[in-house]
């Protein structure tokens, strides 16, 4: 019973994550152009340095930058930066408290790394991917049902 439950949720659950994975990317490279076009750099201080490790391995991820800033009208801004594993490890290891971000100026909470690369079009894709593939399971399990289902019984 569970497994035909679990079969079930598996191309409707693949959809929703795939169509939320692709927004998230739309967002962040809406975000990423909005600071290419008019963003403003600007030193901040790193506060803190997290990171995750895995209980068995003890292996490192989820790093994140809190730092704080001033924008251009002295406004005070705190944020907190999702990095790869070798900025967070430099930034953690490393003795510079000083971090370049870049802001945008209508919303001073919208902040990434100055020399962050715009990664959104992996994250639409790979969002795309998963809710075609989605479709597809469910397309091919319809199919399968009604030819079964108009195939005459063999006695």
């Amino acid at each position: 019973m569970f497994a035909k439950l679990k079969s079930a949720l598996l191309p409707p659950a693949l959809v929703l994550i795939g169509l939320g994975l692709a927004y998230g990317g739309f967002t962040e490279g809406r975000d990423f152009k909005a600071i290419a076009d008019h963003g403003k750099t600007v030193e901040a201080t790193l506060d803190q340095v997290t990171w995750k490790e895995k209980a068995v391995s003890g292996r490192e991820k989820g790093f994140k930058l809190e730092v704080h800033f001033e924008t251009e009208t002295k406004q005070p801004v705190k944020a907190a930066l999702s990095v790869s594993k070798d900025v967070g490890q430099r930034f953690r290891d490393g003795n510079d408290n000083k971090v370049m971000v870049k802001y945008l100026p209508e919303s001073p909470n919208t902040v990434i790394l100055a020399n962050a690369k715009d990664d959104s079009g992996i994250m639409m894709a790979a969002g795309g991917a998963l809710a075609v593939i989605g479709v597809g399971i469910f397309v091919y399990r319809r199919r399968k049902a009604s030819a079964e289902a108009a195939e005459p019984a063999v006695a």
